[in-house]
């Protein structure tokens, strides 16, 4: 048995991690496995409460869960109550097993996840690639490259559609593990390293989540000028020199892709969203309603009952009816969300929600200063970021990678808080 919790779940972590950006729902699988090994480690007495953590809940995702509890009570059908509970049961499920695990078992099964989730995402970014790359090239001579590889049937959506996963998803699983390789030691080689950020930063491109992009390229900005800050004293020359080249690229990568409809979803279908269309065109052969049309949408509803909320599992229902009274037709007809998880969160379980959501998200990101966790704070920075324009925790894809990541996440960087702490 000590065989058994010395090694499981390490390796049971990174098969989980390792299965998400494959979205074969094989990950639910593993993530069920790693709750019944913990409850057979604890049968076992292998496994302990760990009185240190109790506290370290009241700050994990199980408060995300507290305010759609009465929706037994204000929503008809208790069929989709249980439903839509159990879809985010990882939520309570996750923080009550760490309860159980040891501090120094939980920094190994962090390791063994941070590289687990990288070696799936670049494996899954390495075959969608590939078949991307054989469907181009099945129209086109072999090694010639146009701006139809960036067209609208190989990026994004038609890019992410052999795993079936959403692009703001898998963009999440790439991002997260640049962030690994750019800022961590789970990787020691550096020619690894550069070769799987270049893949995973062709992936991102693929994606053309927009908001992935713009964190991407946040990113890369940061981890260049903390490159040349810790350089520039010494090599005053290389750091001007390569400055010049990596201006020489951007410019490069601008012209190369102004005239792609990648640039064209990024600049002018970014502006139509972020204004308040309805049944208007956003490019040249699709029409719809932007975000911004429905987030007004979404106010109106939440609007009807502040306090209490219309229920979990309620908000495309009730946004439907608004949409159809705002004659906003697409958004009806294709049954869409409000695409920004504070409105969901607000519209299923009212205020208090919205408060705990928030609460939840500032404590966190409040220990990951005091740790000085630079992958755990843009990780929850980039949770925020795209739960301000999509509902990502509404999805078994969103719900379980946040669930144990940002678990884990709390707990080593809870403690390592404290620690710090008692140095100052």
């Amino acid at each position: 048995m000590l065989y058994l919790r010395n090694n499981s779940l390490p390796y049971i972590s990174f098969a989980f991690a390792f299965a998400l950006p494959f979205a074969n729902g094989l990950n639910n699988y593993v993530l069920a496995l790693f709750y019944f090994v913990v409850a057979l480690l604890l049968l076992s007495k292998q496994l302990n409460f760990q009185k240190s953590n109790i506290s370290t809940v009241l700050y994990s995702t199980i408060l995300l869960m507290i305010p759609f509890l009465w929706s037994f009570f204000i929503v008809d059908n208790s069929t989709d109550v249980l439903i839509a509970l159990e879809r985010r049961l990882s939520f309570i499920l996750t923080p009550i097993a760490f309860l159980f695990i040891p501090n120094k078992d939980i920094v190994r099964i962090k390791n063994f996840s941070l590289k687990g989730l990288t070696i799936g995402a670049v494996l899954s970014s390495f075959l969608l690639i590939v078949l991307v790359l054989n469907k181009y090239y099945s129209l086109k001579p072999f090694f010639t490259v146009d701006n139809d590889l960036f067209n609208y049937f190989h990026i994004n959506t038609n890019f992410t559609n052999p795993i079936d996963i959403h692009p703001s998803y898998l963009g999440l699983y790439l991002l997260t593990s640049v962030v690994i390789l750019l800022f961590t030691d789970v990787f020691v080689s550096k020619i690894w390293k550069s070769l799987f950020v270049g893949l995973l930063s062709l992936s991102v491109l693929f994606v053309n989540s927009r908001i992935v992009l713009g964190l991407y390229f946040l990113l890369i900005l940061l981890y260049c000028g903390l490159f040349f800050q810790s350089k520039f004293k010494k090599r005053k020359l290389t750091v001007i020199s390569t400055s010049i080249l990596m201006t020489i690229v951007v410019v490069i990568f601008f012209s190369l892709f102004k005239n792609t409809y990648l640039f064209q979803r990024i600049s002018k279908e970014t502006t139509w969203e972020l204004t308040h269309q309805v049944g208007t065109n956003y490019n040249r052969k699709g029409s719809g309603d932007s975000r911004v049309a429905r987030w007004c949408a979404a106010i109106e509803v939440l609007r009807e009952h502040p306090f209490i909320g219309h229920g979990i599992s309620m908000e495309t229902e009730v946004l439907k009816s608004q949409y159809i009274k705002m004659g906003m037709n697409t958004a009806a007809r294709e049954n869409y969300n409000s695409h920004n998880q504070f409105l969901g969160f607000t519209i299923e379980g009212g205020i208090l929600a919205l408060i705990l959501f928030c609460f939840y998200l500032i404590f966190n990101i409040n220990f990951t200063l005091k740790s000085r966790d630079f992958l755990g704070l843009f990780f929850f920075v980039s949770i925020i970021a795209i739960c301000l324009v999509e509902n990502l925790l509404v999805r078994n894809a969103g719900i379980t990678f946040v669930s144990f990541f940002s678990t884990i996440f709390l707990f080593t960087n809870f403690h390592q808080s404290k620690i710090n702490s008692k140095k100052i």
